[in-house]
C-alpha cells in the first residue's frame, strides 16, 4: 500500500471514530478478514496490501493492517533529516520512496514483509493515557510473537519491542560511503551486515499520534522484511542499534504473514476487551479513587526511540 494513501486513510477513518461510527470505511476500501475468507485482503484503485478488520464494539475503533512498499517515513523533527543515510539517488536505485508523516518521533522504514498495523483507537473511552497506551501495544505484540516461539521485551529507556537474538542488521551505510562524509555525527560500525550481535535487537518500533483521544498510526513488525533497506537511515535515530525479524528469528519456522496477521488481530481483540472488562468492572464498584488519567488531546505524540 503506497503511504500516503495509508495516511489518508487513517485520517478518514479518525474522523469516523471521533464522530462515533467506527467501520465505516471509503468505498475503495472492502473488509477481507483472514479468519473468513482465507485471503490476506484485496483493495481495488491504488490500495493494495491493505487489511481493515474491526475489533472491538461500537465506539471504541478499527484495526488497519497494512504492508507498504518500500518508504522510508521522516517526522518533522529537528535533525531528523540527518538520520537519513541514503542520498536520493541510492533510495531510487532501491526502490524506496520518501514521505513526510504526521507521527510523532523520528525516521523509519517500512516495506513488504513487514506487518503495519494501524489501530484507529478512541483512547479515552479506553481511559488509556498515552503512555499505558505504548506498553498495552507492547504486549501485544510480545504476545504475538510468543505464539510463534520467539521470547521478546522491552528494554528501558527504549520504546518498541526486542529480541535477544545473537543475529542481526546494524546500519552500517554499505555502499553509501558518499553520504556518510555528511554524518560525521553518526557513529556508525565498520563491520557489514549480518553481524553476530549478542544485545537486543529490535523486532517491532512504535509510532503514535494522538487527535482528539482518538489514535492514528502504530507499530510495525517484521517478519520477513528486506532488513538491508534499513541501512539507508538510522532507525529511530539510534545508531548502532541492530533490527532483526521473524524469519531471521526463526529460520524456516517463520510463519506466513497472514498467520501472523490472524494472530495479531487475536491479542489486539484479547487486550482491549481485557481492558473493557477492567474499566466496567471499576464503574461497577464506583469507589472514589484519585487517578492521573487525563483526556488526550492533539498535542499527544510518541515514537520509538
Amino acid at each position: 500500500m503506497v503511504y500516503a494513501a495509508a495516511l489518508e486513510l487513517q485520517r478518514t477513518v479518525n474522523q469516523q471514530v471521533i464522530d462515533g461510527q467506527p467501520g465505516v470505511l471509503p468505498p475503495d476500501v472492502k473488509y477481507a478478514s483472514p479468519q473468513a475468507s482465507g485471503q490476506s485482503g484485496v483493495m481495488s484503485r491504488e490500495i493494495k496490501h491493505a487489511s481493515p478488520q474491526a475489533i472491538l464494539g461500537a465506539g471504541v475503533g478499527v484495526l488497519l493492517l497494512v504492508e507498504h512498499e518500500p518508504v522510508i517515513t521522516v517526522t518533522h523533527r529537528p535533525g531528523v533529516s540527518d538520520h537519513l543515510l541514503a542520498d536520493s539517488d541510492k533510495l531510487k536505485e532501491l526502490g524506496i520512496e520518501l514521505c513526510l508523516t504526521d507521527r510523532g518521533g523520528d525516521i523509519t522504514y517500512h516495506g513488504p514483509g513487514q506487518l503495519v498495523a494501524y489501530p484507529i483507537l478512541n483512547l479515552n473511552r479506553l481511559k488509556l493515557n498515552l503512555g499505558r497506551y505504548m506498553r498495552l501495544l507492547e504486549q501485544i505484540v510480545i504476545d504475538t510473537v510468543a505464539a510463534f516461539g520467539i521470547e521478546a521485551m522491552r528494554v528501558d529507556g527504549c520504546t518498541g519491542v526486542w529480541a535477544r537474538s545473537g543475529i542481526g542488521y546494524r546500519v552500517s551505510g554499505i555502499g553509501l560511503e558518499s553520504s556518510l562524509a555528511n554524518h560525521s555525527d553518526v557513529s556508525l560500525p565498520e563491520t557489514r551486515s549480518p553481524i553476530p550481535d549478542t544485545r537486543h535487537a529490535k523486532l517491532c518500533a512504535l509510532g503514535v499520534r494522538v487527535r482528539r483521544g482518538v489514535s492514528m498510526h502504530g507499530l510495525a513488525l517484521n517478519v520477513s522484511t528486506d532488513l538491508s533497506h534499513f541501512e539507508t537511515i538510522v532507525p529511530c535515530g539510534l545508531a548502532n542499534r541492530s533490527v532483526t525479524s521473524m524469519a531471521e528469528l526463526l529460520g524456516e519456522r517463520v510463519p506466513s504473514m497472514d498467520q501472523v496477521k490472524e494472530e495479531l488481530i487475536a491479542q489486539f481483540r484479547k487486550q482491549l476487551n481485557r481492558r473493557d472488562a477492567e474499566n466496567a468492572e471499576q464503574d461497577r464498584n464506583k469507589k472514589p479513587q484519585i487517578t492521573q488519567m487525563t483526556q488526550i488531546d492533539d498535542s499527544s505524540s510518541a515514537q520509538s526511540v
